[in-house]
């Protein structure tokens, strides 16, 4: 069952609130109108005269009108004059409106009601991807236990709580009760709950999450505001894989497991370096698979100009054996330009070799920036094109753009596009 954070269950009793509300001030509004309509001091003072017959009398010399029939003056006690000054007209509002007012109203409110409902509805699912943008999103699916699946839905929902217990805000926890077979449905079901992270993987049946008996794998999509698209040179020239085995054999989810996904909260709102410790705590405690790790890892340290420990530090992350192998390759690839070592060129055919469908934009990016820095223009064009056709649509595609802008310049000024220009491309650095 899909699970409500306590924010969202806060709006919705908050729009339901607003809605009686808005019902009771109409009400309170019709019946204040009514008292109006109703108060005789507010009506035609001629509707309402009285004639009072005046007596004159004579008093200590002097002759005083007074109200026939009325007793001479004097103090009366106060409670009996409260009792007597109480208006004798009570105040009737009546219940039936005239032309049938009362029936508009209560379909006028049904109607306005119900458009607030299913507008909210319709719009809701853009509110909550609005809302989560700027949040670390983690999602939960049930493990695959070989059996009944009674032990992975329960395991998975042991680790829900516990990182709802063990949340400081920085990560919002979902669960959802589809069990991906495979990393293909992994990164569509992802995608379809907006999370950067999916959990899911395998886990023994009859076991439970605090034994060593868990095989995670994570899926891992940043959405929104991604922490290392600030530092210059990430975005489009980096590219990540997209599934990861957490480790070779199982272990004990309640301990590993939350510490890795606060890393990755660190890492995604641009902690570096509280991220950098805590992957580095972790690789140093438990046999934990090197791809994820290390890449990022070798993220940080290339952000900082560290080229040569980036390069170890994905070489290393390059043994574990992965379906998006080609990704990290260019990744490193990129930091040995970066750095001006010999063996990028080799590295560059490395990652040809494994990018056998040639499906990646960062790749084609890479060596568009390279063509262009060459004076090959029109291959330069091509592969940014290339690149700009296969970029994801949450990826930043600012740098790109410009890029290619600058492209189609120098192909303007070589009048052939195949000149002699160079961009002069220096190796970007950003000190976190």
């Amino acid at each position: 069952m899909e699970q409500f954070d306590q924010w969202t269950i806060q709006v919705l009793v908050v729009i339901i609130v607003l809605i009686f509300a808005t019902g009771a001030m109409s009400v309170i509004w019709y019946l204040w109108q009514q008292r109006r309509i109703n108060d005789p001091m507010r009506g035609d003072a001629s509707q309402h005269n009285t004639v009072i017959d005046m007596e004159m009398h004579e008093e200590q010399g002097a002759l005083v009108a007074r109200q026939a029939n009325q007793p001479r003056r004097r103090i009366p006690h106060l409670p009996m004059l409260l009792k007597h000054s109480r208006p004798s007209r009570k105040l009737r509002i009546p219940l039936k409106l005239p032309g049938g007012a009362l029936a508009r109203i209560v379909l006028g409110a049904t109607l306005v009601t119900l458009v607030v409902i299913l507008g909210g509805a319709r719009l809701w699912p853009t509110f909550e991807a609005w809302r989560t943008n700027n949040e670390f999103v983690v999602l939960v699916a049930p493990f695959d236990d070989s059996g009944g699946g009674q032990t992975g839905v329960a395991v998975a929902n042991e680790l829900a709580d516990l990182l709802n217990e063990q949340n400081n805000g920085a990560m919002v926890v979902r669960q959802t009760e589809q069990r991906p077979a495979d990393s293909a449905e992994a990164i569509r079901l992802a995608e379809q709950h907006a999370a950067d992270v999916l959990i899911w993987g395998t886990v023994q049946a009859g076991e439970t999450l605090n034994r060593p008996a868990l095989l995670p794998r994570l899926t891992y999509l940043p959405q929104g505001h991604y922490g290392p698209y600030a530092w210059e040179g990430y975005s489009t020239r980096f590219a990540m894989p997209r599934t990861f085995d957490l480790a070779p054999y199982p272990l004990n989810g309640q301990v590993i497991v939350p510490p890795v996904l606060e890393a990755l909260a660190r890492y995604h709102v641009g902690d570096a370096d509280v991220a950098y410790t805590l992957l580095g705590d972790l690789l140093a405690s438990y046999p934990l698979e090197p791809a994820l790790p290390r890449a990022l890892r070798g993220n940080i340290l290339w952000a900082r100009g560290l080229y040569t420990e980036a390069a170890e530090e994905y070489e290393l992350a390059l043994v574990q054996p992965l379906n998006e192998r080609g990704r990290l390759a260019n990744n490193l690839w990129v930091i040995l330009q970066d750095g001006s070592d010999p063996a990028a060129s080799q590295m560059l055919q490395q990652t040809l070799a494994l990018v056998e469908d040639g499906n990646m934009a960062a790749l084609h990016y890479n060596m568009g920036m390279v063509a262009l820095e060459d004076g090959r223009t029109a291959e330069a064009i091509t592969e940014l094109e290339r690149a700009r056709a296969m970029l994801p649509d949450n990826a930043p595609r600012v740098p790109l753009l410009v890029t290619l802008a600058q492209a189609h310049r120098e192909a303007g000024k070589s009048g052939s596009g195949g000149g002699s220009a160079s961009a002069g491309r220096t190796a970007p650095q950003l000190r976190v």
